[in-house]
C-alpha cells in the first residue's frame, strides 16, 4: 500500500512539473540594464572641451531606448553628442541592434571651477522583438568631474544631490 501511494505521489509530481514546463514556454522574463560612464571620474582644466563616454548595456538585445543625463550647468556647458539638450538635461535616444550601445563623444566645455557632475536622471530601455518589455534598471551612476580653476561659488551639483538624498533619507526615518 505504501509503495502504491509513493508511485502515485511521484506520478503526480511529474505531471505537475510537466504542466509547469509547458506553461512557461514563450514567456519573456524581465532582464537587467544599466547606464554607465567610461571612467569613474574626470579631471579637466577651465575652458577645456572634453568628451565623456556613456554606455547602455542590457542582458538581452536593446530595442528602443531613452536615457536622460543631468549635468552641472554652473560648471559645464553641453557642446554636442546627444540627440537633444534642454535645461541641463541631455537626452540619448534611438533604436539599438545589440545588447550594448556606446556614445563615445558626449562633449562638454568646462566653464567654472570646482566639483561638477553628471548623473542618470532617468532611463527607459526596452528589449526588441514582438513581445518587447522594459528592462529593470540597475543602480545608476553619478560621474564626478573635477574642473581645475576658480570655483564658481555656486552650490556644487554633487552636494545638491547629496542633500536631496539626505533629506529623502531623513523623511523616510521620520515616517
Amino acid at each position: 500500500m505504501k509503495k502504491k501511494n509513493k508511485i502515485v505521489e511521484i506520478l503526480f509530481i511529474m505531471a505537475v512539473a510537466f504542466i509547469l514546463i509547458i506553461s512557461d514556454r514563450g514567456k519573456v522574463y524581465a532582464a537587467d540594464a544599466v547606464v554607465s560612464f567610461g571612467k569613474d571620474s574626470y579631471s579637466v582644466n577651465m575652458d577645456d572641451t572634453f568628451e565623456i563616454e556613456v554606455t547602455i548595456k542590457a542582458d538581452g538585445n536593446i530595442g528602443v531606448y531613452k536615457v536622460e543625463l543631468q549635468y552641472d550647468t554652473g560648471r559645464l556647458e553641453y557642446v554636442s553628442g546627444a540627440e537633444a539638450e534642454e535645461d541641463g538635461v541631455i537626452t540619448l535616444e534611438g533604436t539599438g541592434f545589440g545588447n550594448e550601445i556606446t556614445y563615445d563623444n558626449i562633449t562638454f566645455k568646462a566653464i567654472g571651477g570646482g566639483n561638477a557632475g553628471l548623473k542618470v536622471k532617468g532611463a527607459k530601455i526596452y528589449s526588441n522583438g514582438e513581445e518587447a518589455e522594459s528592462y529593470a534598471m540597475g543602480s545608476q551612476e553619478t560621474l564626478l568631474i573635477n574642473v581645475d580653476g576658480t570655483d564658481t561659488g555656486e552650490k556644487s551639483f554633487l552636494s545638491s544631490l547629496w542633500m536631496k538624498r539626505k533629506h529623502r533619507h531623513h523623511l523616510i526615518h521620520m515616517v
